[in-house]
Order: structure tokens, then sequence, then C-alpha cells
């Protein structure tokens, strides 16, 4: 028995010095490691890091990396140092242009994550798939022109998406699929002049859309859009028309489109002017 012992105190001493040494709290320099909010929280901002830190702790679930020149985030940016219990996750600021599609996998637990003021261009369908518990999603200040169609689809969690500022002039029509808890969708800033109600039509909890500062062509192809969101309240101020120009300024609310506006299963023309109320 004695001889076991002597076996088993060193290990015993092993174990406890490596979990010592695995202290979540003992943070790279670049970083502060300390609770947040309940959460085991790792502040990088603004530390010249141009990759993800491969020496934090697993047990780290707040990351914030804003203000750092990453450049890119490649396939599984996160997973391959063991960060894989993230809750939030902010990278704002970080000069991204190269966003992989599966940056993210294995990030299954992630409920936030901040990407506005970065330099993506593209976003691939699938890029959040794995994200199933993602709740609020930031991609302002990107210049992103096109949200494909699949891109968002069985996000059952999310409730919140923002591309302000951005150069969005396109929105597909399964860009939501199946996400039936969003609430709040924020276009504005963008280069939108038209939108499809099947876009949006599927986001039975959406009570909140914000749409101003785009250039909105007010003919036929958006009466049905329009109709639609004053149909669910969706529609608020400073909404405006920028075209045609009898229209330019004129706030949504503002203006009804005339019986002559018909719709074929082509095409939509408009043979009357819209009536000002």
């Amino acid at each position: 028995m004695a001889v076991r012992w002597r076996n088993v105190v060193p290990l015993l001493a092993l174990l406890v010095f490596a979990g010592a040494d695995m202290d979540w709290s003992k943070c790279p320099q670049q970083c502060k490691c300390k609770w947040v909010s309940g959460r085991k929280a790792a502040e990088c901002t603004n530390s010249s890091l141009n990759t993800v830190p491969d020496n934090l702790s697993t047990e780290i679930q707040i990351l914030d990396l804003t203000g750092n020149p990453l450049r890119e985030l490649p396939k599984d940016a996160f997973s391959l140092v063991n960060l894989i219990n993230l809750h939030k996750l902010f990278l704002r600021d970080c000069n991204i242009e190269d966003l992989h599609k599966e940056a993210f996998r294995k990030l299954e637990i992630l409920i936030e994550l901040d990407l506005s003021g970065n330099r993506i261009h593209i976003l691939h369908p699938g890029t959040f798939r794995e994200n199933v518990r993602l709740r609020i999603l930031t991609l302002s200040r990107n210049p992103i022109q096109k949200l494909a169609d699949g891109l968002f689809n069985n996000l059952t969690f999310l409730q919140t998406v923002e591309f302000s500022d951005c150069q969005l002039s396109h929105i597909g029509r399964k860009t939501f699929m199946n996400v039936p808890n969003l609430k709040t969708l924020a276009l504005d800033g963008n280069n939108l002049t038209t939108m499809k109600v099947e876009s949006l039509q599927s986001l039975h909890m959406l009570n909140g859309l914000v749409l101003h500062n785009n250039p909105w062509n007010c003919d036929c192809h958006l009466q049905a859009f329009r109709d639609w969101t004053i149909e669910r309240r969706l529609y608020a101020q400073p909404t405006a028309c920028a075209e045609p120009p009898v229209l330019h300024g004129k706030l949504w609310s503002d203006f009804e489109f005339g019986r002559s506006c018909l719709q074929t299963p082509d095409t939509l023309s408009c043979t009357q002017e819209q009536q000002l109320k």
C-alpha cells in the first residue's frame, strides 16, 4: 500500500500544479481577465493583436478584441484556440476584410456577436449556421452590398440584427427563413431602393424595423412593401422617398399609390402618378 501512495502523491501534486497553472484569470499581457456581469471575461482591446490569442483559458465566456488589426478571421478562428465556451464576442473596428464562412464554427452557445466597423464585403450563407443560440448580431458600418438567401436560416433564438450604415442594395427573399423570434431589424443608412414583402413577411415577431436614410424609389415596385410596413405598424419616421422627383423627401405615410398601379405576374407597371395626401 505504501508503494502505491508513493506513486499517487506525486501525481496529485502534478494535478494541483497544473490546475493552478490553468487559472482562467491569468491573462496574457495584452489582455485583462475579470468577472463581467457574472461571466469570465477577457478584455484585449487596442492591443495590436493580428490573430486571436491562443493563450486564453477555455473558460473565457466574454472576449473583447475591439480595435485590434486582425484583418481576417480564418476557418475555426476560435475553436482552434479552444475558445468554444464564448457567450459574447466583440470584434468592433478590427479592420476585418476576409471573414471565412466557418470562422465561428463550434461556437454553439454564443449569444452576442458584434462585427461592426470592419471592412467585410461578403457574408457567405451558412456563416452563422452553428451559432444556434445567437440572439444579437451587429454588422453595422461594413461595406456589405447583399444579404444572400440562406444567410440567417434556422437561427431560432435570433432577436436583433443590425446592418446600419452599410452598402446594402439587395436582400434575398429567403435571407430570413425560420427566424421566428426576430424582433428588431436595422437597415438604415444603406443603398436600398426597393424591397419585396417576401423578404420579411415570415418575421411574425418583428416589431422594430429601421429603414430611413435609404434612396427609396417610391414607385409601384415598392407599393406592396410600403403598404405592408404600415399595416404591420412597422413604419417609422423619417423614412422617406428619394424617387420619383415628385415624391422626393416625402414621408412614406404622406402619399397613396394610385389605382392604376397594377401588378402582373412578371412586373409592376405605373400608369398614374402617386397621390399626395
